[in-house]
């Protein structure tokens, strides 16, 4: 019984703590600026650049970056 309580203190104490000190959302100005300029880069000074998206965002984010 004792070891249930530590475990739903401890989850309470981890989501507070992802909660205060969480990131904030990402600025459309200034979103993605360094890998934007890094693909306008051209050959043969250019390199590859991987982008790896997740979410359910990803069309309209993509869009949204063009």
């Amino acid at each position: 019984m004792i070891m249930k309580y530590r475990y739903l203190i401890f989850t309470f104490l981890m989501f507070t703590k992802s909660q205060l000190y969480g990131q904030e959302i990402a600025s459309k100005a200034n979103y993605l600026e360094k890998i934007k300029a890094e693909m306008l880069v051209e050959w043969p000074k250019n390199r590859t650049i991987n982008l790896v998206y997740h979410g359910h965002s990803v069309a309209l984010m993509i869009k949204s970056l063009f």
